[in-house]
């Protein structure tokens, strides 16, 4: 019980981490070049990776899926750079909403790609959380444009994203993972970053520090909570995610939240956490760890 309640606590620090990172980004203003955050989110990470690799005895530099490593990079830092873009237009509460329906998607790739056979009241679940996502983009309101595309379609490939990894953590161990994935990613945006330079002033240096440092701490304490908890414990409190965001728009922005927003993200929130809850018990074929666990990586 202790083991659980430090993964719930962790998972909470995750996800106030990641809003105060979409917090820093949101600050940096829609002109600033998607490619010099992404750099600095994957530069700063690194750098704070490093402890928790010296102190894992058993980290090695040996991988023995290079290629499905790399893919899972791409997937990654693909999904990040939409989630970073739908920062630029969106309200933060809604961006991380629509990037939270993230553990509902993945049962769908799970089914579709590896053969295992997921429930029907999982199938009701996603339905709903679908119904949720409906819900909160307002298709006849003012919330629906290209940010909250983005924002789902960053859902989607994280949703692929931890497939990936789900595969990748039965042969390696986390902390290779994340070195591989920082550094790729590190690599790739250094080279984006050139192509689209803009100079920061001394007030976004500032600010790209704490969006790598925050990234980089959800990150951590998101493999140890997961490490500590089972998904269906874990994933409620990375929801916790949404009320930071909200509390943020609110005394940050004043921004006003819809009522459809709210309503969405109640309905959103049962149908992720029924996913969670009863793809646990889901009767496999093939063994896996979690496979609803949502990481935005």
């Amino acid at each position: 019980m202790k083991r659980e309640l430090l993964g719930v606590i962790f998972a909470v620090i995750a996800a106030f981490s990641v809003s105060l990172m979409g917090v820093f980004v949101k600050s940096l203003g829609p002109s600033f070049p998607t490619s010099v955050s992404l750099f600095a989110r994957f530069l700063v990470s690194m750098a704070l990776l490093w402890p928790m690799i010296y102190i894992d005895k058993k980290f090695t530099f040996k991988v023995t899926e290079p290629r499905r490593l790399i893919f899972r990079s791409l997937l990654g830092l693909t999904a990040m750079g939409l989630y970073f873009a739908a920062l630029k237009s969106i309200p933060l509460t809604t961006a991380i909403l629509l990037s939270n329906v993230t553990p509902a998607i993945v049962p769908l790739f799970v089914y579709f790609m590896l053969g295992i056979r997921t429930r029907k009241r999982v199938w009701a679940f996603i339905a709903l959380s679908l119904a949720g996502i409906v819900i909160v983009l307002n298709p006849k309101g003012h919330v629906w444009h290209m940010g909250s595309l983005y924002a789902v379609l960053s859902s989607v490939i994280a949703a692929l994203t931890v497939l990936q990894m789900r595969l990748l953590t039965k042969t390696h161990r986390e902390t290779t993972l994340l070195f591989y994935y920082f550094g790729i990613c590190t690599l790739l945006t250094a080279i984006w970053a050139g192509l689209d330079w803009q100079t920061p002033t001394w007030h976004q240096c500032v600010l790209l520090f704490w969006i790598g440092f925050f990234g980089g701490i959800y990150q951590l304490f998101l493999t140890w909570g997961i490490a500590r908890a089972p998904a269906r414990i874990v994933t409620p409190a990375l929801l916790s995610s949404i009320v930071f965001g909200a509390l943020w728009d609110h005394f940050i922005w004043d921004t006003y939240i819809a009522m459809s927003t709210f309503i969405g993200a109640l309905v959103l929130f049962l149908g992720v956490l029924g996913v969670v809850r009863y793809q646990q018990t889901t009767p496999q074929k093939t063994e896996t760890a979690n496979p609803t666990q949502a990481t935005k990586q």
